[in-house]
This record gives C-alpha cells, sequence and structure tokens, in this order.
C-alpha cells in the first residue's frame, strides 16, 4: 500500500468520525427542542386550565396527566376542554378503585 492510499484512508476514517459526530449532535440538539417546545405548551395548557378551574392547582396527580396542545381556543372551548378532562380523570379514578 503506498503512502497516498494509506493518507487517503486515513482521512475517510477521520471524515466518517466527523460526520457521526455531527449527526450525534444534531439528533440531541432537535430532540432537546422537540422536548422543551412540547413540555412548554403543556404547562401553558395547564395555567389555562387553572384559570379556568383554580381546584386544578390542588390535584395530586397533575404531573401524569397528558395535557391538550395549548392553542387559540375561545373560553367555552377551554371550559369544555377543562370538563372532558374531569371526566376521564373521575373515570380512570374509578377503574383504579
Amino acid at each position: 500500500m503506498t503512502f497516498g492510499r494509506q493518507l487517503t484512508l486515513q482521512m475517510q476514517v477521520i471524515y466518517r468520525y466527523i460526520i457521526s459526530t455531527l449527526m450525534k449532535t444534531i439528533i440531541t440538539l432537535l430532540l432537546v427542542c422537540i422536548t422543551s417546545t412540547g413540555f412548554g405548551k403543556s404547562k401553558q395548557a395547564y395555567k389555562k386550565l387553572c384559570e379556568v378551574n383554580k381546584c386544578w392547582r390542588e390535584q395530586p396527580d397533575v404531573n401524569q396527566i397528558v395535557y391538550p396542545e395549548y392553542d387559540n381556543r375561545s373560553e367555552q372551548e377551554w371550559i369544555r376542554t377543562h370538563l372532558s378532562m374531569v371526566n376521564a380523570l373521575a373515570h380512570l379514578n374509578q377503574d383504579w378503585q
């Protein structure tokens, strides 16, 4: 094997390592962005539900609930969302008893 061929193989290995590391970094950053965005929206939905009914703050299992996506709903739609979630929670609590 000649020196030029050996240098080319070393450059290919270095290139693959750099690309691999770069891809891992990009994927990690994307996952962090997606996760933080999702938690932020669910926190906004929780705050809005607390505005609709302050009893949401007293719930012990609020961290285990999957909240709807926060969007531009009317007050009536947020009340409807609140009632449907309370109804779903009542069914879940009934099943556990």
